[in-house]
This record gives C-alpha cells, sequence and structure tokens, in this order.
C-alpha cells in the first residue's frame, strides 16, 4: 500500500492525521501511565519516546499544559 493512500485514508475515515492521532494516544497513555503510579522519568519510554525523553516532554506539556513531573505532583496533591 501506498503510504500516501492510507494517510488520506485515514484522515477522511477519522478526521484525524495519523501522526496527531498517535500522539493523542501516547499523550493519553502517559496521563494513564502517571495516574497509576508510573515515574515521570519512565513514561516517555514507554510511550515510545525513549531516543528523545525531552520531546515527549515538550509534546506532552504542548498538549497539557504542564509537563509529565508537574502532572504527577498535581495528582498527588488533590484529593
Amino acid at each position: 500500500m501506498n503510504p500516501d493512500y492510507v494517510s488520506r485514508q485515514f484522515l477522511q475515515q477519522t478526521g484525524y492525521r495519523f501522526v496527531d492521532y498517535l500522539l493523542a494516544l501516547r499523550i493519553r497513555k502517559a496521563q494513564w501511565l502517571l495516574v497509576n503510579g508510573v515515574p515521570p522519568q519512565q513514561v516517555p519510554e514507554r510511550v515510545g519516546y525513549s531516543a528523545n525523553p525531552q520531546y515527549f516532554v515538550h509534546l506532552f506539556s504542548k498538549a497539557t499544559g504542564m509537563t509529565p513531573r508537574e502532572y504527577a505532583q498535581a495528582l498527588r496533591i488533590e484529593p
């Protein structure tokens, strides 16, 4: 299959570009991991960013408004 064709079909069927959809899945998985007590420094590797964890922190911050560490701390503070 041609990658361009698959990308177009994915966009038509879901309304999302594949890379945006994959990023959203990775962010949700990271949030789930943090909620379930995984240390923030382990999260990038577990969601597929082991080669560049700082880039993942940047993407997570852009999507959620806080870093994974801040997100985990907020979970511990709130009842």
